[in-house]
């Protein structure tokens, strides 16, 4: 039931019924409301239909004592002119009296409601049963711990290193315990891989490839670009009924955990000391270009893979540094690391498989030894195998048109970093990243800086090296990774010449081109660095274990006091937004739209209505997310052609009701998926996307190969532990 206010209701205006206002009728400010009613605790979907000429319309969710829960992100929103339809979701925790949903006209065009439906959803007792599935989870595990008196073994040192992680995390963490997101460059277009996972999987598809719903529900295949298999933990939560940017949430936690953890681990193990793992978990988690990455540039893959990296580097040291019959111990590390690379940030695989390359090329007398060759062909051999279910498709569709695949005279020098940028002690939350020529304007540059903690760090470390003449071990991997690290840092400024050799050959150039910003290194400076300050600490050990404490001590505070200031100004100065659910995010924020195919222009792609050429007839039509049920007819001599609302990609199928024929596919309009319909053609057809057979024949090796490399490394633990007894 509604409350009209001034509107008038009409029984036929274009074929629907409804209230309608304009600004020709007195009084048009006032709203159309549903009727005030009380509405219990719970999770329910609000779907307003509606049409509108113009803008200024809007709508409000309000009640009695409205609070901030009620009326964050659903005050006074746009009603799009494009759309006929507004759907979003609701969280109450307790029953709200006097609950409405009122619709106002800004004064532009006109406004008809048709309707306002409100319906209750499962969403919440899924919340409710998660969250309590979950304490009891944790309870039984608090219980065993306690029976099996194993809390009491651990001893009092790993307690506290236990807590230091703990505090690493949650200081890492602590903006994210907000109500809204900060806005990060590139966080709509994360938020929005999610919610395609999402409806991916109600769709039925499993990988997903083509995610629905982006380009007005048009899909895009930015699944099969750009890896996202952790991505589909927040989509589990957005499944379960959580709110989009809480799944996201409870993702950038467990990210921050699991880089810290790592850290700690390969650390820990590689310079055989708890402490020193914990000062290079708080030296890697909190370190500025991570941070940047993790809430000022959105960047999800960029600081998914540097949680990847300490498995990288510990997997090649115990390869490459330990004795011979122990270096088979690094390649699991090393494929787990470099496995999450290929599936979180190919650009981040890139640029530490050139390094690693690097370093094996330096330390060549040590690699042709036969079992350290051969752990290494282990690593590279098993991680594309793992891997094949995402590299198929990947390279299948490299072969074809897409932005990220054309050449073109952009330049990388220009986006190089000033040295004072690199070496800033306190970076500032907040900015932007821009080229040379933009940096003469006044503009907020983002902090793209190593870190107090780790310049310290470098420099400390140098004075030791001067001051002592003994090669010991850590001193080689530390001299090792601070000189890569200052040839790294050099190729992140504007003095390396990266313009010059885009210009040498045509590869060179596609490669640089897709770095795109040479400050992009800085994740792989990072690890270096915090490896160099380990040694620093293990070579003052040896003979001046006080002074060690206190530099230990010290770089531990300055990269406190660094992320401190950095995250307090980004709290301080960043915008924040509230993304509920997907009426908040824009289908079509694709950043710089890589994955589309040359040549489409998506502004066209407002139109959801297929394209028929004159001698077709459709006589009905359905789309549910990537799949289209449509009915037609081709009375004619010649064939014809249906365009339909689907970005046309590799694997879209048409097929016949009756007959399951397949019809001929290609791109049509404007890079639609186009439909060749036979002359004298009478049936019913469906539409969907439908993996090649080999990329299902990909994904069979890749598991099976999974589960088999799996088993066999239990077994081997297994079988070491009965050698030792």
């Amino acid at each position: 039931m509604l409350e009209p206010g001034n509107a008038i209701e009409i029984t036929d205006f274009m074929g629907t019924a409804g209230y309608y206002i304009d600004n020709g009728m007195e009084n048009w400010e006032t709203l159309i409301s549903t009727v005030g009613f009380d509405i219990p605790r719970g999770t329910y979907q609000i779907i307003i239909n509606y049409k509108t000429e113009g803008s200024g319309q809007f709508y409000n969710v309000t009640c009695r004592d409205p609070d901030y829960k009620i009326i964050t992100g659903r005050t006074k929103v746009g009603l799009d002119s494009g759309k006929s339809e507004e759907s979003f979701n609701i969280w109450l925790n307790e029953s709200v009296e006097d609950f409405r949903i009122e619709l106002g006209y800004g004064g532009n065009g006109y406004l008809l409601v048709n309707g306002i439906c409100i319906k209750e959803t499962n969403a919440w007792k899924r919340i409710q049963t998660f969250i309590l599935v979950t304490f009891l989870l944790l309870i039984d595990s608090i219980y065993i711990l306690y029976h099996r008196n194993i809390l009491g073994k651990i001893t009092v040192s790993k307690r506290k290193i236990f807590f230091g992680l703990l505090i690493i995390i949650l200081f890492s963490s602590y903006p994210i315990f907000s109500y809204y997101l900060y806005d990060g460059h590139d966080l709509q277009f994360h938020l929005m891989r999610i919610q395609g996972l999402k409806d991916g999987l109600l769709d039925g598809q499993f990988p997903v490839k083509i995610q629905p719903g982006w380009m007005n529900g048009y899909g895009y295949g930015v699944s099969v670009f750009y890896g996202d298999i952790f991505l589909y933990i927040p989509a589990f939560f957005t499944l379960l009924g959580f709110p989009i940017q809480t799944a996201y949430k409870i993702y950038m936690i467990i990210v921050s955990s699991v880089t810290c953890l790592t850290a700690y681990f390969c650390f820990g193990k590689m310079f055989k000391d708890d402490k020193v793992g914990l000062l290079a978990s708080m030296l890697y988690t909190l370190a500025p270009y991570r941070l940047s990455c993790l809430y000022i540039r959105g960047a999800v893959g960029e600081y998914t893979a540097l949680a990847f990296f300490p498995l990288i580097f510990y997997g090649l040291y115990i390869i490459v540094s330990e004795r011979e019959e122990k270096c088979h111990e690094g390649v699991m590390p090393a494929i787990i690391g470099f496995s999450g690379l290929i599936l979180t940030h190919i650009l981040s695989c890139e640029m530490v498989g050139v390094v690693t390359i690097v370093f094996c090329l330096i330390l060549w007398r040590r690699i042709i030894r036969p079992k350290r060759f051969l752990a290494l062909c282990k690593v590279v051999l098993n991680t594309v195998i793992i891997n094949l279910w995402f590299i198929v498709p990947f390279l299948d569709y490299m072969q074809g048109s897409y932005k990220v695949t054309e050449r073109s005279n952009e330049k990388t020098q220009t986006f190089g970093l000033f040295v004072g940028q690199l070496f800033s002690f306190f970076p500032q939350g907040f900015g932007d990243g821009y080229s040379v020529k933009e940096r003469l304007d006044p503009v907020e540059i983002m902090p793209l800086s190593v870190g107090g903690a780790l310049i310290f760090g470098a420099i400390l470390f140098v004075f030791y090296w001067i001051d002592n003449n003994k090669d010991v071990w850590e001193k080689k991997v530390g001299k090792l990774c601070l000189v890569t690290s200052f040839v790294l840092l050099w190729m992140t400024t504007i003095w390396f010449p990266w313009d010059k050799l885009q210009d040498i050959n045509s590869v060179l150039k596609f490669f640089i081109q897709k770095l795109q910003f040479p400050w992009r290194l800085l994740g792989v400076i990072t690890i270096l660095l915090t490896v160099v300050c380990c040694c620093l600490i293990k070579l003052l050990q040896k003979n001046e274990k006080q002074k060690a404490a206190l530099c230990a001590c010290f770089l531990g505070m300055m990269a406190i006091l660094t992320s401190g200031w950095m995250l307090s100004s980004m709290m301080n100065k960043n915008d924040v937004v509230f993304v509920p659910d997907k009426s908040k995010l824009d289908t079509f924020y694709s950043i710089g739209g890589e994955y589309i195919p040359s040549g489409t222009s998506i502004g066209e792609f407002k139109n959801e209505v297929p394209l028929l050429s004159d001698n077709i007839i459709m006589t009905s039509y359905n789309k549910v997310y990537n799949n289209i049920w449509i009915s037609c007819e081709n009375n004619s001599v010649e064939n014809g052609m249906i365009s339909l609302p689907l970005l046309y990609y590799k694997g879209y199928i048409a097929m016949d009701e009756n007959t399951k024929e397949l019809l001929e596919v290609i791109a049509g309009s404007n890079n639609r998926v186009g439909v060749n319909i036979p002359s004298n053609y009478h049936g019913s057809i469906r539409v969907k996307f439908m993996e090649p057979w080999y990329w299902r024949v990909a994904e069979i090796i890749s598991l099976l190969f999974f589960v088999g490399i799996v088993m066999v490394y239990f077994y081997s633990k297994k079988k070491n532990k009965l050698e030792r007894r």
